[in-house]
């Protein structure tokens, strides 16, 4: 829980009074004045004038480098990587540009640090520091009780680069004060309270000027290891999240040429939250739902529940490397049967058996292990083949010698008698291939490699699955599924991909192996084709000669992959990142987390979720149980502070967060707004109340109407002549199904048919609903609800209620 004692809070604005000792900025005052607005005026004005001098140097510099001519491999991946480099400080130095300062810190020592999203440097003179330094770490988790060398911690708000707002935080003896109830150990909490009242806009904004000390030692917890931040909804978990991207990426030179991934339940989620990062400057991330890990799989759609939760079960590794292994050396008890030159050819059962066992002692992956058995079985293949070749061979000649000593015989008897025959140079052109060329028949052979494919056929990922699927559920290979289970799963085999076969997918990619002959093949005639031009240019250059060869000269023209980081890694299944983020996590299975497993072996996360939002079919109810497929102990740390909700819509979902999660910590709120929330129900017209709660006058809010019947709403608004997207987050109203809320947030919702909700997703959904407003909250239903809200709730209709 957060500490009681805090520093006192002096606010001041840029309209109010001077009062103090006017000009005498060095000491800590009551209260702010206008001398001391001046002076931070200053400050912020000198800031943005080196902010625009580097900006300005940082855009010639880059033109200057974009303009280079690179010679060789070697010189265009420094010029490309310089150019990056450049582009990145200046989109940190853009993004900084809505508010270069948002902080100061005035240590006893008598040093004074301004903060920034951005490091701004006046020659050897630091004007502002980056927010993720350790220099600033105090600016958000300093207290009362532990100031940590400072004396005052001030906020500052700015508008068009002008001061307008000062919340300062005095330390030492002042008399402490507490602030209203929940917003203990709220730092900042005027420059707090303004950003969490304003009206949304339909996406999510970077905080990084009011964090808050729990959130703050999230973001500078150690990247090792699975760190889980649990956390009720509005307590800023995904915020807090993204900004531990920006931190790790500013502090861990791993993860800053690794990349960041980030993953969101939903494109739309991801659409939301996609200013964030580069508001903090950040490049180097990646954002993508857990399909969309899979280069070249098309959108796929959502699975049917039941299929989900088969599909997303640790077993199905299991079955289907099983299944995989099956198909391994396949074969008759007595061998294989092929036809090779129109006689039958048995391959025995012990020569597949052995071939199998050093191909799979020599390779982990399916189809690089199938080269390894092809190798070792065409080799015996040839051996017999060569054999019956020379048995035959044999039988002829023993033949030959006997109808020649007949012949010789009848040349005694009569010389004349001799007819045609072939003389020793015939019968040597009849000889029998040598073994080399006969290894290159067989290889050619259309019937072999049916034989060869029978017996280890080379997969796809997409080919393995849906074999699997089709002849692989048996009581053999999936005795933990029901015989209805496994039909189930079968005819799926026959529809397109949903996003519960993509962990399926992606670990039969695994098992199978990279199939890279072509991408190996290209590269190698490109790397002959820069050593043939590397021997000219040596030829031509006679003071190159002796110093450098043809490969080395080739090796450092080899072109460099020039595109961002984001592209290559999308691009690469097995690309490794340097840390994985995972936003509303308690909905993954367990396959998706072991495909999320292999994009970070070292097991660098962060998990973010809420166990009582997990609206999925699962049977595990902590996070231990629930990360059991990553193989690592997780550290949970749970945030307690609501910053999004406000306190009555916090004791109203109440009730149900403790039959959700009965040990779940009671939230703190760090606000209120006077307005309860709102149940409509009883014999009342529903779509009459739900067209006057969407005419309501909203000021500059944005609403969201979440139900779970979206057409029919979406027709009754259009009907009444009400503008609503199903779609667009920055639309004045949205509607949308509960479930597609995950994750957002809005100022004003309405909830329709909370039963018909829980009825068809489960409480957890409903839960979700009503924890999106930040505002006003209403929920409407014809007839009785069911489902017990508990008591902080007003009654009445939606009709005639002011805004």
């Amino acid at each position: 829980m957060p500490e009681t004692g805090r520093p006192a809070r002096t606010p001041q604005n840029a309209d109010q009074p001077a009062s103090g000792q006017p000009g005498s900025d060095d000491q800590p005052a009551d209260r702010p004045t206008a001398d001391h607005l001046a002076a931070e005026q200053q400050h912020v004005d000198r800031a943005y004038a080196q902010l625009d001098a580097e900006l300005a140097q940082l855009g010639e510099r880059q033109e200057a480098a974009l303009g280079q001519v690179a010679e060789d491999g070697v010189a265009l991946n420094e010029r490309d990587a310089e150019v990056r480099r450049l582009g990145a400080r200046r989109k940190a130095l853009q993004h900084a540009e809505h508010g270069a300062v948002f902080g100061r810190l005035d240590r006893e020592d008598g040093l004074r640090l301004h903060i920034g999203p951005a490091g701004i440097r006046e020659g050897d003179q630091r004007l502002v520091i980056d927010w993720r330094a350790p220099a600033a770490e105090p600016f958000y988790t300093a207290t009362a009780r532990a100031p940590q060398g400072l004396r005052r911690r001030r906020h500052l708000a700015i508008e068009d680069r002008a001061v307008v707002h000062v919340d300062d935080d005095l330390f030492g003896d002042v008399d402490g004060a507490e602030g209203p109830d929940g917003a203990e150990g709220v730092a900042g909490e005027g420059a707090l309270l303004r950003a969490l009242s304003r009206s949304r806009d339909g996406r999510m904004h970077e905080a990084v000027a009011t964090l808050q000390a729990e959130q703050d030692a999230i973001v500078r917890a150690p990247r090792s290891g699975v760190l889980v931040v649990q956390g009720a909804p509005g307590t800023g978990k995904t915020v807090v999240a993204l900004h531990r991207a920006a931190y790790l990426l500013y502090s861990a030179p791993e993860v800053l040429r690794r990349g960041v991934l980030v993953i969101g339940p939903s494109a739309r989620f991801l659409h939301y939250i996609g200013d964030v990062l580069p508001a903090l400057g950040e490049t180097n991330v990646v954002t993508s739902t857990i399909a969309g890990l899979l280069p070249g799989l098309d959108d796929v759609g959502p699975a049917a529940p039941e299929v989900a939760r088969l599909l997303g079960e640790a077993s199905m590794a299991e079955i289907l490397d099983a299944f995989l292994t099956s198909l391994q050396g396949a074969s008759e008890p007595a061998g294989h049967t092929l036809v090779w030159d129109g006689d039958e050819l048995l391959i025995p059962r012990e020569s597949i058996e052995r071939a199998t066992e050093r191909a799979r002692t020599q390779h982990r992956h399916h189809n690089d292990a199938r080269e390894v058995f092809v190798e070792i079985l065409l080799g015996e293949l040839t051996a017999l083949v060569a054999e019956a070749d020379a048995a035959l061979l044999a039988d002829v000649e023993s033949g030959f010698e006997a109808e020649v000593g007949r012949l010789d015989a009848s040349l005694e008897k009569d010389p004349d008698a001799l007819g045609p025959r072939q003389d020793e140079e015939d019968r040597a052109g009849q000889e029998a291939l040598t073994e080399a060329q006969l290894r290159a028949e067989l290889a050619a052979d259309d019937a072999v490699a049916e034989a060869f494919d029978a017996l280890w056929p080379c997969l796809t990922p997409e080919g393995a699955v849906t074999r699997m699927l089709r002849e692989g559920l048996d009581e053999t290979t999936a005795p933990q599924l029901s015989p209805a289970q496994r039909s189930l799963l079968a005819g799926t085999a026959e529809e397109p991909w949903t996003s519960a076969h993509v962990p399926l997918l992606d670990e039969a990619a695994e098992l199978l192996g990279e199939d890279d002959a072509d991408d190996a093949a290209a590269a190698e005639t490109a790397r002959r084709r820069r050593v043939d031009h590397a021997r000219r240019v040596i030829a031509s250059t006679p003071d190159l000669a002796g110093l450098v060869s043809a490969e080395e000269l080739a090796e450092r023209s080899a072109e460099a992959d020039t595109r961002d980081l984001a592209t290559r890694a999308l691009a690469d299944r097995t690309w490794v990142y340097g840390h994985v983020i995972i936003d509303e996590a308690q909905e993954l299975t367990p396959m998706q987390w072991r495909m999320l497993a292999r994009r970070c072996p070292v097991k660098s996360m962060t998990v973010v979720g809420d166990i009582a939002q997990t609206s999925a079919d699962l049977d595990t109810t902590t996070w231990p149980e629930r990360l059991a497929a990553l193989r690592a102990t997780p550290r949970v740390e749970e945030l307690s502070i609501c910053y999004r909700s406000p306190r009555e819509l916090v004791a109203a979902v109440e009730p149900l967060l403790r039959v959700l999660r009965p040990d779940a910590r009671r939230l703190d709120a760090v606000r209120a707004t006077g307005n309860l929330p709102v149940i409509a129900d009883g014999d009342l017209d529903e779509d009459e109340q739900i067209t006057a709660w969407a005419r309501r006058e909203r000021g500059e809010g944005r609403g969201a109407l979440l139900t779970p019947d979206v057409p029919r709403v979406l027709a009754v608004l259009e009907e009444s002549g009400i503008d609503a997207s199903a779609d667009d987050l920055r639309a004045r109203l949205v509607v949308l199904a509960p479930e597609a809320a995950k994750g957002l947030e809005f100022d004003h919702v309405l909830v329709h048919c909370p039963d018909r909700i829980v009825e068809q997703r489960g409480l957890a959904t409903l839960y979700v609903a009503l924890t999106r407003a930040t505002a006003t909250l209403a929920v409407v239903q014809r007839g009785s609800i069911d489902v017990d809200l508990g008591g902080s709730w007003a009654r009445g209709s939606l009709v005639g209620q002011s805004g």
